[in-house]
């Protein structure tokens, strides 16, 4: 139960993290936001936040009940990315709010300008645009 009071506050810090980087020659794209999936593997609600990052993206990853690196406990990743066309890959790394480590993952993204505008990962995993 403390775990899940933890999520919000240490995902919102997570968010105010990668919004304080610093930038320079931004990429261009679409993929710049907020956004948002159910894992299909689970049922769990998947959060990503991209920004810009010197020549690539900033990745913030967060996962409320990852069954399969943290045994059922939310995952806080981030990592960096680049833009080849409409796909975005990259690298992650977390921790399991149980104190275990989990990756580097490689990621990949692949953006529909749509409408609806969508994100599909590399598991087949569409996420929609948030807020």
């Amino acid at each position: 139960m403390i775990r899940k009071l933890l999520l919000a506050p240490l995902f919102t810090l997570g968010l105010v993290l990668a919004t304080a980087a610093p930038t320079s020659a931004a990429p261009t794209g679409d993929v710049i936001g907020s956004w948002t999936s159910v894992d299909p593997a689970d049922g769990s609600q998947q959060s990503l936040l991209v920004t810009s990052f010197d020549t690539g993206f900033k990745l913030v990853y967060y996962d409320n009940d990852d069954t399969v690196e943290c045994d059922s406990v939310a995952l806080l990743a981030t990592g960096a990315g680049i833009q080849a066309s409409s796909t975005v890959s990259g690298s992650i790394r977390g921790m399991c709010f149980d104190g275990t480590r989990a990756g580097p993952f490689p990621v990949e993204f692949t953006y529909q300008a749509g409408p609806p505008e969508t994100l599909t990962d590399g598991s087949g995993t569409v996420w929609t645009r948030s807020g």
